[in-house]
């Protein structure tokens, strides 16, 4: 958006906001009343208009959840099975501790530090 564009919206705002508070001022029923009919506008279109378009579209994406959510049940419970085909097949290997020298040097020190 150029700079132009950008004055002349705020010149478009300001001027709004200034009508505004001049009809809130001069006669505060009727913008009560015209705020009423914009709501009722607003709640019928709400309603009627947009529920035919996005209850199709809604539909299609309840459907695909609930296979998305079958399908996730199904690798679930495979994943579970290999993880204990896993566990089965695993050998009991003893582990050795290999005794390290940084005991033995910490020890050195603090026997030469005294």
């Amino acid at each position: 958006m150029t700079s132009k564009m950008k004055i002349f919206f705020y010149f478009i705002f300001a001027f709004s906001v200034l009508g505004f508070v001049h009809m809130l001022l001069n006669n505060p029923t009727q913008l009560l009343i015209m705020a009423g009919f914009v709501a009722v506008i607003i709640f019928l279109f709400r309603r009627f208009a947009a529920k035919g378009n996005s209850y199709s579209g809604d539909t299609a994406y309840q459907k695909a959840l609930r296979q998305q959510k079958k399908r996730n049940k199904t690798h679930a419970s495979q994943s579970s099975q290999m993880v204990k085909l896993k566990r089965k097949n695993r050998k009991e290997i003893p582990f050795t501790v290999i005794e390290g020298k940084k005991l033995k040097k910490d020890k050195e020190k603090k026997e030469n530090f005294h």
